[in-house]
């Protein structure tokens, strides 16, 4: 027996009463079940706004992590371009020519009259890079646009004028 049977039985109500409580009461579950739906749904909806900002910023970090690599790789290559556009290696050349590297070792590079010459006054560099088996001499130009990028890769400058 319903709570509206059972309020007409007893006389308490009639049943006009007794079906106005009960669409009272249904329409109370009624209103605490959406509003529990409702603040699932918030929550759930909370939750995914947050999902998706975390995602967004580490999309947003990745992304920016690969574009310094590509940026890194640029700066390489051109380097790489730099010297190997630039260089004025003689393949004939006899005379050694000696300079201390950056680390303190001594190292050579094969090179004519004029590029010694050249070398003494400033007016060409030597470059190396990490990689590579040989030193190339470059124009001192060439070199400061190395320099720019990748100054270690210049291992032998001189300045006019200093010793």
């Amino acid at each position: 027996m319903n709570l509206r049977d059972q309020l007409i039985k007893s006389g308490l109500a009639t049943k006009e009463q007794a079906k106005r409580a009960e669409r009272t009461l249904t329409k109370t579950q009624h209103q605490k079940s959406v509003d529990a739906r409702q603040k699932k749904s918030d929550s759930a909806l909370a939750e995914a706004e947050e999902k998706a900002r975390l995602e967004m910023e580490l999309d947003e970090k990745h992304a920016e992590e690969k574009t310094k690599a590509r940026d890194a790789q640029l700066v390489v290559q051109r380097t790489i371009d730099i010297i190997t556009r630039g260089a004025l290696n003689d393949p004939k050349a006899k005379d050694s020519y000696f300079f201390s590297m950056p680390n303190g070792q001594i190292a050579k590079i094969q090179v004519n009259e004029w590029q010694t010459m050249q070398l003494a006054a400033g007016h060409l560099a030597i470059a190396f890079l990490e990689g590579e088996t040989q030193f190339v001499l470059i124009s001192v130009e060439n070199a400061q646009k190395v320099m720019q990028y990748h100054p270690h890769a210049i291992v032998c400058l001189h300045r006019p004028g200093k010793l």
